[in-house]
């Protein structure tokens, strides 16, 4: 076959001029050699693609405080425990330096184009799934001054001073004198109540008991006929009989004699103005004020009283330790695009290309955020704050890439891809709070290796 067609060939370098001049025909007939067949790159194609993507977001003015994130709800401060009120929430890192993101992409496209001369011009859409993500994470420990609510308000009333008038009763008093003595002429007679040397006590219960101490009054007279009442304290039991009686024998000098032992008289004077004296011996005299009433008038100091109140809770001033954390994560999930291309067949087989045009991106994000906080006396506090929010983006795209083909149908090709996208609004929401973050800006580059299927067009 093969040598038939160079034959023919030879042939028709002799035979076809010549017809062409009896014809009146083109010396050339119009036909294309299976290289320029190969080198055409007009078609509709579909394929795959797989690669490596990139990414930067870059947060516009981050907040450096996100305000009163954790709230303390009335309920808890009139609780019957101490509180803690949780500060604001200072983000610990600086979310002002760009997030870089990084991971692989695969997916598919298709597209159509057409050649003109060494020129091809086509259109094409793509969209590839990708695991680009990245990551930031900070936290800090501080002390500082908070607030905090003790379950009970203790309100102080000042002393202060009051005029008062009325009367008062003035309990009895003991005032005690010791160390005098009393200035007699003659010797000292103890005459018990005119009965003698003998006491002799009455109308007390059948067989009773005088218990020791118990005092007994004892009438003094001395040289001139001046009289005192003392009181003479029993220095052991005396028994009275079956009749109600008992007997004290006091003896000369201020002994008491009782049955028949002599014990040393413990004497006290009631009611009299002078002390006395029993043997020279000095004896303390003890004045018994009695109970009375007086009239008062005048000023009275009233001391500082403390007054709790149950359940109204009052603020204090509490130091506390403050720890806190955030940690950010963001991920590219779908990167696709529509473009224009175009391209210069550089030889048969391959061709190199810019290309760019319109660019979305599906992007997701999760901040969790902690604060604890606590001091002595008072529970730990502990809140948080998790959210996911997801959003697409468009921009643009721009890139180069070069095929090669490996027949009229099968093409092998690499290409390049810049995505940018303009800045847009970041927040975080969950059930009772919104944090804001400004706005970011994100890019993205990706590299892919291709397989494409195309279907020549003519």
């Amino acid at each position: 076959m093969r040598k038939l067609l160079v034959t023919a060939a030879l042939l028709s370098t002799v035979t076809l001029p010549a017809a062409a001049a009896d014809m009146d025909m083109p010396a050339k007939a119009p036909w294309r050699s299976p290289e320029a067949t190969v080198s055409d790159w007009s078609g509709f194609y579909v394929g795959v693609g797989a690669g490596y993507g990139w990414g930067r977001e870059k947060f516009d003015n981050p907040a450096a405080s996100l305000g009163n994130l954790f709230d303390t709800p009335p309920v808890t401060v009139f609780g019957s425990d101490p509180v803690l009120v949780q500060p604001g929430f200072t983000v610990p890192g600086d979310l002002s330096q760009p997030f870089k993101q990084r991971g692989f992409v695969a997916g598919g496209f298709f597209g159509a184009q057409k050649q003109f001369g060494n020129w091809v011009l086509g259109i094409e859409a793509d969209i590839y799934a990708t695991g680009i993500k990245g990551s930031f994470s900070g936290s800090s420990t501080r002390f500082n001054d908070i607030r905090g609510f003790l379950p009970d308000t203790i309100i102080t009333v000042p002393g202060q001073e009051a005029t008062v008038s009325g009367s008062a009763v003035v309990k009895a008093q003991e005032i005690k004198i010791e160390g005098q003595t009393v200035t007699s002429t003659g010797n000292l007679v103890i005459t018990p109540q005119g009965l003698g040397l003998t006491e002799t006590i009455t109308g007390l219960k059948a067989d009773s008991t005088l218990h020791k101490g118990m005092p007994v009054p004892i009438v003094l007279t001395n040289a001139d006929g001046l009289t005192t009442t003392v009181i003479a304290f029993l220095t052991q039991d005396v028994k009275a009989d079956s009749t109600g009686k008992a007997v004290i024998t006091t003896g000369v000098g201020g002994n008491v004699t009782i049955g028949d032992k002599t014990f040393t008289t413990t004497i006290q004077t009631t009611g009299g103005t002078y002390p006395i004296t029993v043997n020279g011996q000095t004896v303390d005299k003890t004045v018994i004020v009695p109970e009375q009433v007086a009239a008062v008038s005048g000023k009275a100091a009233i001391a500082p009283v403390e007054v709790p109140i149950k359940g109204l809770p009052h603020e204090v001033t509490v130091s506390a330790r403050i720890d806190r954390s955030l940690s950010l994560s963001t991920k590219i999930e779908e990167l696709g695009s529509v473009r224009g291309k175009i391209g210069l067949a550089a030889s048969p087989n391959w061709m190199i290309y810019g290309t760019g045009g319109l660019g979305w991106a599906h992007m997701t994000r999760t901040m969790t955020l902690t604060q604890t906080i606590s001091a002595d006396g008072f529970p730990t506090r502990n809140n948080s704050f998790s959210s996911s929010t997801g959003e697409t983006r468009l921009g643009y795209v721009v890139g180069a890439g070069v095929d090669w083909k490996l027949s009229p149908n099968v093409v092998l090709g690499a290409l390049y891809l810049h995505y940018e996208f303009p800045k847009s609004t970041v927040a975080f929401a969950d059930s009772g709070n919104s944090v804001g973050f400004g706005t970011s800006r994100q890019s993205a580059d990706v590299i892919t290796g291709r397989l494409s299927w195309m279907v020549p067009i003519h």
